[in-house]
């Protein structure tokens, strides 16, 4: 028996309520893609919500690129304006391609933010998201929602999981910094300034150490204090990095011995054994945080591909079989996990370890927050 479900029903905590928002349709400066500020966007579907993303990315691309631009792609009312020094092309209308390096995205920031920024990495970059409505407000001008979000991840049907009533009633969707929406206003472009947030401006700005303003000691504690109506189910398959050889998603969400995880024509699925039968749930998207999975070559026209913890497979479209259910994610076994975990923690205390001071305070300033706020406030911090 083969069955198929979106597993929508996992308790995550929706924080409160809001107005709706202006129903704008979204206007975009001046793109690769060919559309200017004074021109509507090209597909918006018969959502209300007008959405866009802002990605960033300087350097060599990653090989599975091409898998996180067909997932994107798939995703024709939502804009994704992509910041990188990088030679990407796309026919889809609602990918809009900026070139652009990463000293004049810092030399933006210093413009619209109007402070000193000196951040040299652009991992570090990834701190300025919380202001990316402020620094990127030129581009972001009639959309009623802006976000960004990792490209190390395969995207689903959003619109299915962030619905039109989710975001009449919420100010922020989702909690992490792989993929995040906020509502396009003046009150909620600035989030971050208001208290909660344990870094300073100058930690974000000036320093070298990460902080990431947009998770866990930052965004995620400035909505509870301030009682921000904010999204926070776990409708996205966040997979463990402390698992190295087989994908599990973290975050409380269920796993399963034989399970498979795969995107197909606009879904990110995952296919399991339960009691025997085959069952396929949907998610919103399914990030493959710390690991580098070799891709191999993606056709145009493939319109599936799995998602494994070392490489990414274009396949035929249609329900696995039990045979690639069963050998395709293999369990490890209770005594290779626990190995694994012990080397994963291993290397994080080795990381502090050989950390510079400034990181060193900003992750003992972490645990404390961890450690003493309490259980309300410590299961944001997982």
């Amino acid at each position: 028996m083969e069955s198929e479900r979106r597993d929508s029903n996992y308790d995550g905590n929706n924080v409160s309520s809001a107005d709706d928002g202006s129903l704008l349709l979204p206007r975009a400066a001046n793109s690769s893609n060919g559309w200017s500020s004074d021109e509507e966007a090209p597909f918006m579907e018969n959502s209300a919500n007008s959405i866009a993303v802002i990605v960033t990315w300087f350097g060599g691309l990653p090989g599975y690129w091409p898998y996180w631009l067909k997932t994107a792609e798939a995703n024709k009312s939502i804009d994704f304006h992509v910041f990188s020094d990088c030679d990407i092309r796309s026919s889809a209308s609602n990918i809009i391609v900026h070139r652009t390096t990463f000293d004049s995205e810092i030399s933006r920031c210093r413009s619209m933010l109007n402070r000193e920024v000196t951040i040299a990495e652009s991992y570090k970059f990834c701190d300025c998201r919380p202001f990316f409505g402020l620094i990127y407000a030129d581009y972001l001008g009639g959309y009623d929602f802006w976000g960004y979000c990792d490209i190390d991840l395969a995207f689903g049907s959003i619109r299915d999981f962030v619905t039109d009533d989710i975001l009449a009633k919420h100010d922020r969707i989702y909690q992490y910094g792989h993929f995040c929406l906020f509502r396009n206003n003046e009150k909620i472009n600035h989030l971050i300034e208001l208290p909660g947030c344990i870094y300073s401006m100058d930690e974000i700005f000036l320093g070298k150490a990460k902080t990431t303003p947009e998770e866990y000691f930052g965004l995620n504690r400035v909505c509870m204090i301030n009682d921000i109506p904010w999204y926070t189910r776990i409708d996205f398959g966040d997979f463990r990095a402390s698992i190295c050889d087989r994908l599990e998603v973290g975050h409380g969400r269920e796993n399963y011995e034989n399970q498979v995880f795969y995107w197909e024509d606009g879904k990110a699925k995952r296919a399991f054994l339960e009691n025997g039968d085959v069952q396929v749930d949907e998610w919103v998207y399914l990030h493959w945080q710390k690991k580098k999975p070799a891709a191999e070559p993606l056709p145009d026209e493939c319109l599936s591909f799995f998602i494994l913890s070392d490489r990414l497979i274009p396949r035929a479209s249609g329900i696995p079989t039990v045979e690639e259910i069963s050998s395709l994610n293999c369990s490890q076994g209770k005594k290779i996990q626990k190995h694994n975990l012990r080397k994963y923690y291993r290397g994080k205390v080795k990381d502090f370890l050989l950390s510079e001071l400034a990181e060193k305070k900003i992750a003992s300033r972490q645990y404390r927050y961890r450690l003493f706020e309490g259980k309300k406030r410590r299961k944001y911090y997982l």
